[in-house]
């Protein structure tokens, strides 16, 4: 007959390796630490320079190409802005080839 034994240790060779891993496991939480706090300061950053910069964007002016049968883009009361153009016959990709379009975009984006 032949006894098996069961035994629930660790082997040694385990306890070697703990102490590595909970360093690593700090490394890791000081690391994501790290990124955290430049990603809030980079967002600090840059939040000031756009905020800084208000009073050049607020003299852009926006145009608006809406198009009456596009099923795309639901509802059109969405589009808003200094200028609208609307063409009432045309699909949203029907925008991007329609020689009615090319002179009301080239009169507003050529000097």
């Amino acid at each position: 007959m032949v006894a098996f034994s069961c035994s629930r240790t660790f082997p040694s060779e385990f306890f070697n390796v703990l102490p590595w891993v909970v360093d690593f496991r700090a490394f890791l939480s000081r690391a994501l630490l790290v990124v955290v706090v430049v990603v809030i300061l980079v967002s600090i950053v840059l939040m000031g320079r756009l905020a800084a910069s208000w009073g050049n964007a607020s003299g852009v002016r926006f145009t608006s190409v809406v198009a009456g049968s596009d099923d795309i883009v639901i509802p059109r009361v969405f589009a808003a802005g200094d200028d609208l153009v609307y063409v009432p016959h045309l699909g949203h990709l029907g925008m991007l080839f329609s020689p009615a379009l090319f002179r009301p975009v080239a009169d507003r984006v050529l000097p």
